[in-house]
């Protein structure tokens, strides 16, 4: 082997290691961007929920609405 062969085979390796310092921070930034994702999809849950509950109460009001409403076209129909 000479130093040419020697030379080579350590520049690859230094690209080796670039690429796997590459890989390595790429996938750290996946993992905080998919974290980041997972905190607001949890935020839009609570914030789901909260709609969910706010239109059940909506609806059973409106439900109310609809049946004083029938009541007084029953009562005028007779």
């Amino acid at each position: 082997m000479d130093l040419e062969e020697e030379q080579d085979k350590l520049k690859k390796l230094n690209k080796k290691m670039g690429d796997l310092l590459s890989d390595n921070k790429s996938y750290h930034k996946d993992i905080d961007e998919a974290n980041a994702r997972i905190k607001k999809a949890e935020a839009n849950i609570i914030s789901n929920e909260k709609n969910q509950d706010l239109t059940k109460s909506e609806i059973a009001n409106q439900t109310k609405a609809v049946e004083a409403v029938q009541q007084k076209l029953s009562k005028i129909g007779k």
